[in-house]
């Protein structure tokens, strides 16, 4: 979450009472970076359980339990910053997520998100079963669904075995940025 807030700062000029919609909320780790930003603030997760410990931080306007494709695929256009902290690396095929973004996104949203990182073009799964993205792929998508790159950092999202493992930082924009 912190390379997302970090990220945010560079790309984003409007940094205040955003309506904010965190994929794949987990814990709230994400939620609890941005909260200072937000004026709305809602967390989608898979999990029953992280949805309950997200919960306890207090700090979600709304939490839900569901599939991040779907709550894409609904609502209103009037989100102005998506995140998806360390959440797209279970998903291969992001051509229905960006698009679902792009739908949710009001105008000049952004859509904050890490993946890991795949060398060459397109995706595949890792040894540890989560999904690697290519710089390529990721902005193929973007312009496939309307968005713009406004910016692509290399980074570590997250440690394993006490390494850092190779991913991208992304901060996509609905508009042309």
């Amino acid at each position: 979450p912190q390379i997302l807030r970090a990220l945010a700062g560079l790309v984003m000029p409007r940094s205040e009472n955003l309506r904010i919609l965190d994929l794949g909320c987990g814990t709230g780790l994400s939620g609890e970076a941005f909260e200072a930003l937000a004026a709305y603030l809602e967390g989608i997760d898979l999990s029953p359980a992280m949805i309950e410990q997200a919960r306890g931080r207090d700090i979600y306007d709304a939490l839900s339990v569901g599939d991040l494709e779907i709550a894409l695929s609904e609502g209103a256009r009037d989100t102005d910053l998506i995140l998806a902290a360390d959440t797209l690396v279970y998903l291969g095929d992001l051509s229905a997520v960006f698009a679902g973004a792009a739908r949710r996104l009001a105008p000049d949203g952004f859509f904050l998100f890490t993946v890991e990182k795949k060398e060459g073009d397109g995706f595949d799964i890792g040894p540890k079963k989560r999904w690697r993205h290519s710089e390529d792929y990721l902005t193929a998508q973007a312009f496939r669904a309307g968005l713009s790159v406004a910016g692509i950092l290399e980074c570590a999202p997250r440690m394993e075995a006490n390494r850092p493992v190779d991913g991208f930082a992304v901060a996509l924009m609905q508009g042309n940025g």
